[in-house]
């Protein structure tokens, strides 16, 4: 049994101060106590037994919106017990006197079955100097044989059998009356309700009263047979069920065996007595009869009592269904493996008070019922109470007091996973409930939990998508996961350039432990990692019609343990990222090479390179970083490159302009245009009618930043860039010791590309020159390939494959053209492809909400893509999906979809010198909200006069300077 209490506990006086107590509201004769607990206060909760006498272990578990603390302690009384033992004869006492014929005058204590049964115990405070006296009886009438009794106290107790006298002596018939009576009814959701003597004011109870009446006074057994555990309340004159203590004279709950009670009871002849008959668990219904013995038959008669404060109960139904479209989530509590299907249900009341909701249905239903709100990717989150059962046929049943004015959500689940199936909820209380389904969000799979599905899930979250992802490895991050990243792999961007509008970093050139650690806080703050499904495998998505967009995708996935599952989506965005999957280059004659052939990825430790000859194939960012680890470890390190990249240092222009002048409008803007941007056209024509200058000036900036640095990384003529550094795609930042170790030949350059391996150990090169190496470390970049799509699928959404690579040709960058309800997140290559994949999340959730204006036909997507590509190629002489962007240009174009401001800062100077940082994107959720409820658009100043002077001032300042 359990009693909690408020403040403080006094064994020596265990009334005080009690909320509440349970026997066996639980199953297995175990206690639950529900209460309403407040923060800041100090409750006790008592553990004892039902029976006296009786040790054993137990745990304790608290289910909450919060943790609960829980601490032993020893309370103290002012009248502690003490205990003594010894032998006697033991009794019920009356306090001074005991008369026979009149049974209940003095009468301090009773019991039937508390020493075990079938033994009485009872426990009483008895004064020095005043007698008592103990009635020893049986359970049963007529009943004889021997009987021992046990005192245990803080002193003896002397015990003398006594002969008490009384005014109407009794006589005793021959033989034992046998007369059998009976009554049959039924618990059903018509009966009245009352709340129990001492029960809680939040539990009602269905109850039948019974008037008894008897024509032959003497002892009349009542005993109740059900299949629902009973509970039995004799009274005397009568029975009030707003004030069910008054007229109690006796009560009983399992004495009948079986959960049935028995309540055995002296009657008058010429008095109306009422039986109650109600149950253990509250709300219960079923059928009952009732048997009675005793020395005369019984006059057995149901009746409504009268009250001045009636209890009414009203019931509202509410029938839905579980199905294997409804939304799926992960158990409060429970196990993060596995998926539940749900439904939620908004409860509103007018009447204060104590509602029950209970559920009836063909399966194993749980509830959850949360205060204000409920949010699936926490669904431990306003959780107010849960059950599993205690309804009918395994349905579960919540009892809570419900405030008029105030919105419940009750979620409906199961206790299994994967179940599906009909079901009701019975909703009792003083007034009508009011029940009306939520809408289900629309559900959205993320294919991948890199930097880009989770910024993703986040922008999606906030708009009220029901958001799940798929991640193949065991953890997040993609590139800047430990499986994938490599020793010395560090971002090359400077801080507060790489990170969220909604999470600061700041972190300068950041190690990926460093960029991971974020990643994971960013998932934790904004609940996105309990969505995310780990080592999961997606095996295909597809669609019986690609271009109809009220039918889901059909999504099937193998879990690490080789289980696989189908699930349904309303959308489906793939974030697979363009550095999933390593370029395998094949060498000629790779075969009788005796060394190790890697990718970066394989380098997890410098030791792995420590006294071997080592030659990394390539010049980009992944190349230089293992260029450094290996000038640093390595015997001897090559890099061998096909052509020379813009290797930036950090600082530029003799070490005095930090490399974060690249991440300024007034910079990217001139000599980066883009043909569809806001701004484009005035660009687009300067480039196409003045190509010269533009040429001119980049390079004349290329040989102003080769003379600066040509005693440092230029002065070997390899190392110079033969291309214009306007194509990001030919830039990277180099680690700090990269002169340095090239200087001091720990880095030696190689122009060309790897001919053939000749033996064991000799590499040789296009040019014919052979060197000698161990270890050959391709970093060659990546492919892109979508294993989860049907070649005819990867045909239809304009996906061309080339030499097993894919070429994404989507209407900005984004979605296929004809085919809705999908989007790809994170392929547009760019310096700050975060923030562009931040933007691009808002864009693609107001493409799915249907809030963006798209061209009106397909054919005029298809136009402003080959438009793109002929610009991109005419000027860079590039193909438009290798080709990188600096990202202002397309974040200006996405922003301008939106119908958001251009400009994000407050003045002109920090607008086009400052760095562009994620922090300017912060308000873009609610500017959407605002244009979504208004249909207002901010104003944007890029088509002001002013502005369009002030960059061709900036082109020219930049022209003659660099003559």
């Amino acid at each position: 049994m359990g009693y909690i209490y408020d403040t403080s506990f006094d064994p020596s006086n265990p009334s005080a101060n009690l909320i509440t107590d349970d026997d066996d509201g639980a199953i297995q004769l175990q206690f639950l106590i529900e209460v309403n607990l407040q923060a800041g206060r100090t409750y006790i909760l008592v553990f004892t037994t039902h029976k006296q006498n009786i040790t054993g272990n137990f745990s304790v578990s608290a289910v909450g919106p919060a943790s609960v603390g829980l601490m032993s302690i020893t309370p103290t009384t002012s009248r502690p017990i003490a205990t003594r033992k010894f032998h006697a004869n033991n009794f019920p006492p009356s306090k001074i006197s005991f008369d026979p014929s009149s049974p209940t005058v003095n009468l301090v204590t009773d019991n039937d079955d508390g020493g075990g049964y079938p033994n009485f115990r009872i426990q009483v405070v008895l004064e020095s100097g005043r007698t008592y006296v103990l009635v020893v009886t049986t359970h049963r009438e007529y009943v004889t044989g021997g009987f021992s009794v046990l005192a245990v106290g803080p002193a003896s107790v002397s015990l003398m059998s006594i002969t008490p006298s009384t005014s109407r002596p009794m006589t005793t018939l021959s033989t034992e009356p046998s007369v059998f009576s009976s009554y049959a009814n039924v618990l059903s959701s018509n009966s009245p309700i009352f709340y129990r003597p001492t029960g809680q004011a939040n539990k009602y109870y269905y109850f039948q009263a019974i008037q008894v009446s008897v024509p032959t006074a003497g002892t009349y057994t009542f005993t109740s047979n059900s299949t629902i555990d009973t509970r039995g309340y004799f009274y005397r004159n009568g029975f009030d069920p707003s004030d069910p203590t008054v007229n109690l004279v006796m009560d009983n709950d399992d004495g009948g065996g079986s959960q049935q009670f028995r309540i055995q009871v002296f009657l008058e002849s010429g008095r109306i007595y009422v039986l109650v008959v109600t149950t253990h668990r509250e709300s219960t219904m079923g059928n009952f009869s009732v048997f009675v013995t005793g020395p005369a038959s019984v006059n057995l008669m149901s009746f409504t009592p009268s009250t001045n404060r009636p209890i009414t109960i009203l019931l509202a139904t509410y029938p839905n269904a579980l199905l294997p479209n409804s939304p799926r989530f992960y158990r409060p509590n429970g196990d993060r493996k596995d998926y539940y299907y749900y439904h939620a249900i908004q409860v509103t009341v007018s009447t204060d008070g104590a509602y029950s909701l209970a559920s009836v249905s063909g399966i194993n239903t749980m509830g959850y019922l949360y205060d204000t709100s409920f949010d699936p990717s926490n669904p431990s989150a306003s959780l107010l109470i849960s059950s599993d059962n205690g309804g009918i046929r395994g349905g579960f049943r919540i009892n809570y007091v419900l405030s008029s004015g105030r919105q419940y959500i009750l979620v409906v689940t199961t206790s299994q996973a994967s179940l599906t199936g009909d079901f009701w909820i019975l909703a009792r209380g003083p007034a009508l409930a009011r029940l009306t389904s939520i809408a289900s969000p629309p559900t959205i799979a993320i294919i991948g939990a890199g930097a880009c599905g989770l910024v993703c899930a986040k922008v999606l979250l906030d708009d009220g998508f029901n958001v799940i992802l798929f991640e193949q490895q065991e953890e997040l991050g993609g590139i800047w996961s430990s499986k994938i990243a490599y020793a010395n792999l560090h971002s090359q961007q400077p801080g507060g350039t790489m990170e969220f509008s909604d999470l600061f970093d700041g972190e300068e050139y950041a190690s990926w432990q460093h960029i991971h650690d974020y990643l994971q806080k960013y998932a934790d703050l904004f609940h996105i990692t309990e969505r995310i499904r780990f080592q999961t495998r997606v095996i295909s998505i597809s669609k019986n019609d690609l271009k109809n967009d009220k039918i889901p995708w059909i999504i099937q996935i193998e879990t690490i343990n080789g289980k696989q599952e189908t699930h349904e989506f309303d959308f489906v965005i793939v974030a697979t990222g363009l550095f999933s999957e390593p370029y395998t280059p094949i060498y000629r004659g790779q075969n009788q090479f005796v060394g190790s052939i890697l990718f970066p990825c394989d380098i997890k430790s410098h030791k792995q390179l420590v006294n071997k000859r080592v030659i990394i194939v390539g010049a980009g960012k992944c190349a230089t970083d293992m260029a450094v680890l290996a000038g640093h470890y390595a015997r001897l390190c090559y890099l061998v490159f096909r052509k020379a990249h813009w290797m930036l240092p950090r600082k530029i222009i003799g070490g005095l302009v930090p490399i974060r002048i690249l991440f300024t409008r007034a910079f990217s803007i001139p000599f980066i245009p883009v043909p569809n941007a806001p701004y484009g056209n005035l660009f687009r024509f300067l480039h196409e009618k003045f190509p010269k200058i533009f040429t001119i000036m980049c390079n004349n900036i290329s040989n102003d930043i080769i003379s600066i640095h040509g005693s440092d990384l230029f002065d070997d003529k390899i190392f110079i860039p033969q291309h214009s550094y306007r194509n990001i795609e030919n830039i990277s930042v180099i680690p700090n010791d990269f002169i340095r170790l090239k200087h001091e030949n720990r880095i030696i350059g190689k122009l060309g590309i790897i001919d053939e391996i000749i033996d064991e150990t000799t590499v040789r090169l296009d040019s014919g020159e052979k060197l000698q190496a161990d270890m050959i470390i391709s970093a060659t970049g990546y492919i892109l390939r979508f294993p989860f799509f049907s070649k005819e699928h990867i045909k239809m959404m304009g996906l061309t494959t080339c030499n097993e690579d894919i070429t994404l040709n989507l209407y900005r960058r984004i979605i296929p053209v004809g085919i809705p309800n999908i989007a790809f997140i994170g392929f547009i290559s760019s310096v700050g492809y975060w923030m562009i994949a931040e933007v691009t999340s808002h864009w693609v959730s107001d493409y799915f909400l249907k809030r963006l204006k798209l061209p009106n036909s397909e054919e005029q997507m298809y136009e402003e893509i080959k438009t793109h590509n002929i610009f991109i190629k005419k000027l860079f002489n590039r193909s438009e999906h290798d080709y990188k962007y600096y990202w202002i240009a397309p974040l200006d174009i996405y922003l301008n979809d939106m119908g958001l401001a251009l400009h994000r800062t407050s003045n002109w100077i920090s607008e086009y010198f400052g760095v562009y940082r994620p922090e300017r994107l912060k308000d873009i959720h609610d500017e959407r909200k605002i244009i979504a409820e208004t249909g207002h658009k901010p104003r944007r100043f890029y088509f002001s006069f002013q502005l369009n002077v002030i960059l061709i001032l900036i082109l020219i300042f930049i022209y003659l300077f660099c003559f």
